[in-house]
């Protein structure tokens, strides 16, 4: 979803993210990036249109661990916005 707002468009995603414990210990992704170093997150992403955040997490989860969850609740829910400046 894109909108404008004083004159510099931005793209706003809702997203949804898991925090994975299991005895004790926090699942994180590691993510490469190109100049060699890497960074650690915890799993999630944008909802797709038509799917509820608790469908989102069960999806991300699986597609960057491959491990099926049930979540138990929801803790806190995210809109993201990235700002193209170059309109």
């Amino acid at each position: 979803m894109r909108h404008l707002e004083n004159n510099v468009e931005r793209e706003c995603r809702i997203c949804a993210g898991a925090i994975v414990m299991q005895e004790n210990q926090i699942l994180l992704v590691r993510y490469n990036k190109a100049d060699g170093t890497s960074y650690l997150v915890g799993s999630g992403g944008a909802v797709l249109t038509n799917e509820g955040t608790h469908e989102a997490v069960v999806r991300e989860v699986r597609e960057e661990t491959r491990l099926e969850i049930s979540p138990k609740k929801c803790c806190s829910l995210r809109i993201c916005f990235r700002v193209d400046t170059e309109l």
